[in-house]
């Protein structure tokens, strides 16, 4: 009986240092635990165009400072209530952090995409999944925040207020800043993707 209940606690105690270590801000390209050193993945050899006219080397867009990739998919209903935040999260780090949208589509399909959301950032587009596929990205909304230097520090599958906030103190270390408070009321719970 003791034996059981001791086996019961440490099989507990496990699986909550198991949990606790595994965040999402933890979590590397593929879902798995933060890369080593010698594992760690690097931003895509990808050039893209954008929707300020302007061609982006996606690794040339770390050279001074940290980026944070926001990936979008026009007209998925998961992500379309969620741009609201992503433009908030923008507009908090403007400055401090590149933060860059990257479409799956074309100019023209950003064009009829910024007409409901009228971001503040630019958009790259990425009709051929280039940078998508590069970056290892399934579904919309994802974001990566690549360190100066094009090395990946963190990837998160879907948004919430929670992994709002976790956005923030990421993006705040990488740019060795204090964290911004960034407005999540009416956001969702729990982390979604569509």
């Amino acid at each position: 009986m003791i034996r059981s209940r001791a086996r019961v606690f440490l099989r507990g105690a496990l699986a909550a240092l198991l949990v606790a270590g595994t965040s999402g801000a933890a979590f590397a390209l593929d879902g798995a635990p933060a890369a080593t050193a010698a594992e760690k993945k690097t931003i895509p050899a990808v050039s893209l165009p954008g929707s300020d006219g302007k061609s982006h080397d996606l690794k040339a867009l770390t050279a001074e400072g940290p980026v944070f990739f926001y990936f979008i998919k026009d007209g998925c209903p998961v992500n379309e209530p969620i741009v609201k935040y992503m433009n908030r999260v923008a507009q908090a780090y403007d400055g401090k952090v590149k933060f860059v949208g990257v479409l799956f589509g074309d100019e023209a399909t950003y064009k009829k995409w910024n007409e409901r959301h009228k971001v503040p950032y630019t958009v790259l587009f990425d009709a051929k999944k280039e940078a998508i596929k590069g970056f290892g990205v399934g579904k919309s909304p994802e974001s990566i925040l690549v360190g100066k230097g094009g090395d990946v520090l963190v990837h998160w599958k879907g948004v919430s207020g929670g992994v709002i906030a976790e956005m923030s103190t990421a993006m705040a270390k990488a740019a060795a800043i204090e964290p911004v408070k960034v407005d999540t009321a009416g956001a969702p719970d729990e982390a979604r993707q569509g």
